[in-house]
């Protein structure tokens, strides 16, 4: 690769913008400016490859063969939401960052050919993409009892995808997915069961949406209603026993982006 290859875009939330695909020569030179560089980072090839996002004056040097692309651009032409991020953040590596990824290395094939309009369509997709995969909580762990058990693991796995659903509850999982209620109750018994695992997921969710950094933050009653909580004072009596605190004070203990 040469010391860049670029793909130029307009961004609507940050202006006209170059990003270029950086090697390791072009990111270690003195006069690079790498100081003043921000970007998503891509470490490895295939089921190993990983995503990370932030400043790269802080990216340690490539290990040989280690199949790096770096996505790059200066600090002053960035979203404000990746011009903000200091050392380059690992993302949590689901299906989800696997899409971005591929966009990436796809990118870098763009890139080096004279599709310029093609390219400013991958990069925005790109920058879309990394910004709701910043926002995302990590996915729980499964519940004690569950390792090895792909059928409980699908129950965990339909709780999260169905979180938000006011009909979700022990009867639409034994329906969803075959499983007996003893099966199901066995299961989830290490944490309470299965409405108390469905309970504090949501309440989590409600956690993160009310201390998300970036984008609009809704308000403690529009979080309540969206999770599935009857009324803003039930919701405050459940976050305040799981978390210790008032949903209000989280929600005010992080700034705005």
């Amino acid at each position: 690769m040469s010391a860049y290859q670029e793909a130029s875009t307009a961004s609507a939330e940050a202006g006209p913008a170059s990003w270029v695909f950086l090697d390791r020569e072009a990111l270690s030179a003195p006069d690079a400016g790498s100081e003043e560089r921000v970007g998503l980072v891509v470490d490895g090839r295939g089921d190993t490859a990983r995503l990370r996002m932030g400043a790269l004056s802080a990216l340690e040097p490539e290990p040989d063969g280690g199949g790096r692309l770096i996505l790059a651009t200066d600090r002053a032409s960035a979203p404000k939401w990746l011009a903000d991020l200091k050392p380059p953040r690992p993302v949590t590596p689901s299906a989800f960052t696997t899409l971005i990824i591929n966009l990436i290395e796809e990118l870098a094939g763009l890139a080096a050919s004279p599709r310029a309009d093609d390219a400013s369509v991958v990069v925005e997709s790109i920058l879309m993409l990394a910004r709701t995969a910043l926002e995302r909580p990590p996915e729980p762990a499964a519940p004690a009892g569950m390792a090895g058990d792909p059928e409980m693991l699908a129950a965990a796995r339909l709780i999260e995808e169905r979180l938000l659903d006011p009909d979700l509850d022990a009867g639409s999982l034994m329906h969803a997915l075959g499983l007996s209620r003893s099966s199901l109750y066995r299961a989830f018994q290490p944490v309470g069961g299965v409405q108390a695992y469905i309970r504090q997921r949501r309440l989590e969710h409600a956690r993160d949406l009310l201390m998300r950094r970036t984008g609009p933050r809704p308000t403690v009653s529009e979080v309540a209603q969206a999770c599935g909580f009857a009324s803003d004072s039930h919701f405050s009596r459940a976050f305040r026993k799981a978390f210790g605190s008032s949903p209000g004070a989280r929600r005010e203990s992080e700034p705005s982006g």
